[in-house]
């Protein structure tokens, strides 16, 4: 046979349709008797005259007995195809973990070259800053003084003229040894005088801030600084002993996920070994998967609670003025350090120094971006931004480290991503924002941009019959998320992977883990956990495992202080950690009291 024509071996089966055991080509409508093996196709008479009598063809019947072992080379060859597909997938699956686990370490290795960089540039800003703070609050200090001294200074000049003028009047009837007398103690006051006018002016003095000289060059470098190359070597040990510097979200001591009621009508929280045994990529997948929480987002120092049954600071008193608080709540601190109080009668935001003194403010009452309506909870993400439960305008609002208006989310509402009084909120490093939306007895999570990720119904308190009513919360260093139950005096512990409460510890009470209205909740980076038991007017802190460690007592007539900072009725709101683990807590006044204390403090560190 002369081949003539190659046809394209994708081509469709050559088959039109059965006429009794028969089967008609589709083009010529002739018998098919030919099966052609180049092109895996059967074909009629026509169609092998026409284009394929150059193929290796055989007639139907023969073709089983002279091909007889086609078929189990075809099972063959497929069983082998088979195994190679399964191996590639298996291959695929070790190559996405690969690829996980070697961008995690990169990104990581990143971070913890860059970090260092960034906190110096941090650290030396704020330096510079408080620099300018203490000059400012000098020079302010010196001013006065002169202002001071010179008043007094011209209110005695004033009496000398005054007197010398008496003396003019009446110098008639005076003895000349006094006139004289008078005259020469005048020319010494107006001396001394003049002597305070010269050293005492205002000087217009003006600082410069001499930014650091860098060259292009070294601007350029940092630009271009570090690089992402292929390591041909494949040598992943160099990443693999990178220290880290958050703590690691998988301990071996994990808190019971389990809640059951006990004859004291209280839930216990129980400490186990964890005994999941889990690969090296399972580990990494769970540390890439759980945000879990800081005491103060972005530090990269370990925040852990510091002991003090004293006060080191109080500051904010009552008023509307900068650095003055009618109603504060919501309290967090920054990783320079900088304190942050919300305050619902004065709708807005103050910022104070570590040392208490007042930065700047922003916000107003309104509903508009940036206004707010009696804001409560506050915190600060490891990028800086500013996040408020604006609680009567149920929404959250987002702003820049600078105060800058950035966004706000939700409205009122009972469907995912509505709120009813949201009263606090808390971030971990994922950048997952936790609310607790009281009203509607429920915690949302929202993404860094505000879309809603999920809801944690909390129903009904098993042993007090009452709807979960959330007021503090918190994360913890290993993910879980702590919520304070005004209603229950209790604390639920949730797991936001498991979508529930799996514990729950308290029961009203003044005793050992114990409350009545518990409020603001934080953990240090150690998971102690503080709580401001809010009618019980203390501050409680814990272990991890919910051993009860010590309490600040705010009444004079517990703690001994002499103070007008506190009185017996003060209650503590929210709680947080500074930098060096001191504890900074709201207190809150009633009503009543108001008008008596005029040396009120409202923040309060120890």
């Amino acid at each position: 046979m002369n081949r003539k024509e190659v046809s394209d071996s994708t081509m469709e089966a050559n088959i039109a349709y059965t006429s009794g055991y028969k089967q008609k080509c589709r083009e010529h409508h002739e018998v098919l008797q030919y099966v052609c093996e180049n092109c895996r196709m059967l074909l009629c008479d026509v169609c092998f005259r026409k284009s394929h009598t150059a193929h290796n063809c055989f007639y139907i019947d023969n073709f089983l007995t002279q091909r007889n072992d086609l078929l189990f080379r075809l099972i063959e060859s497929g069983r082998l195809a088979t195994n190679c597909y399964e191996d590639i997938g298996y291959k695929e699956v070790d190559s996405a973990r690969h690829i996980d686990n070697n961008c995690n370490l990169l990104a990581q290795s990143i971070r913890n070259t860059f970090r260092p960089l960034i906190a110096s540039l941090q650290q030396r800003e704020s330096n510079l800053l408080d620099v300018v703070n203490n000059m400012h609050k000098n020079r302010m200090e010196n001013m006065y003084e002169q202002v001071s001294t010179l008043k007094a200074s011209y209110l005695g000049l004033v009496k000398v003229i005054k007197k010398l003028n008496k003396v003019a009047k009446i110098g008639h009837k005076l003895e000349n040894l006094y006139i004289v007398t008078q005259i020469l103690e005048a020319q010494r006051q107006v001396d001394t005088y003049a002597k305070i006018l010269e050293e005492k002016q205002y000087k217009d003095e003006f600082y410069k801030f001499y930014a650091p000289q860098v060259p292009y060059e070294i601007l350029r470098d940092i630009e271009n600084l570090g690089s992402i190359e292929l390591d041909d070597n494949n040598d992943l040990t160099a990443l693999n002993n990178i220290p880290t510097t958050l703590e690691d979200a998988n301990e071996k001591d994990i808190i019971l996920s389990s809640s059951q009621e006990t004859s004291s009508a209280e839930v216990e929280i129980k400490v186990e070994k964890d005994t999941c045994k889990k690969t090296k990529t399972q580990k990494s997948e769970n540390d890439r998967n759980i945000g879990i929480g800081q005491a103060v987002p972005g530090c990269l120092n370990k925040v852990k609670a510091f002991r003090s049954d004293l006060p080191s600071l109080a500051f904010a008193p009552k008023g509307n003025g900068q650095g003055h608080v009618q109603r504060p709540w919501g309290v967090c601190v920054n990783q320079l350090g900088d304190i942050f109080i919300t305050d619902r009668l004065n709708h807005n935001v103050q910022i104070f120094s570590p040392n208490g003194e007042f930065i700047f403010r922003f916000g107003r009452k309104g509903k508009s971006g940036g206004q707010f309506n009696a804001p409560a909870g506050i915190c600060v993400d490891k990028n800086g931004r500013i996040i408020i439960a604006d609680k009567n305008n149920h929404r959250i609002q987002v702003f820049s480290s600078g105060a800058k208006y950035l966004l706000s989310f939700g409205r009122l509402g009972t469907q995912c991503g509505k709120f009813k009084f949201p009263f606090d909120v808390a971030v971990n490093t994922k950048l997952e924002i936790a609310v607790t939306d009281s009203a509607n007895h429920r915690i949302q999570q929202f993404d860094y941009n505000g879309h809603f990720i999920r809801e944690i119904p909390l129903g009904t308190c098993t042993f007090t019959g009452y709807q979960i009513t959330p007021r503090g919360i918190c994360y913890t260093p290993k993910g879980n998320i702590i919520v304070t139950d005004y209603v229950n005096h209790c604390l639920h512990l949730i797991s936001p992977a498991k979508g529930k409460i799996v514990s729950t510890k308290g029961s009203l009470g003044f005793g050992y883990l114990q409350f009545s209205r518990p409020s603001g909740v934080c953990c240090d980076d150690d998971g102690t956990i503080i709580v401001a038991d809010c009618h019980n007017r203390r501050i409680c802190v814990f272990s991890s495992t919910l051993e009860s460690l010590w309490n600040i007592d705010i009444r004079p007539s517990v703690n001994g202080l002499n103070n007008s900072y506190c009185n017996e009725t003060d209650r503590t709101c929210d709680v947080a950690l500074t930098k060096d683990g001191r504890i900074v807590f709201i207190s809150e006044m009633l009503s009543a009291h108001e008008a008596a204390q005029t040396a009120k403090r409202f923040v309060h560190v120890y």
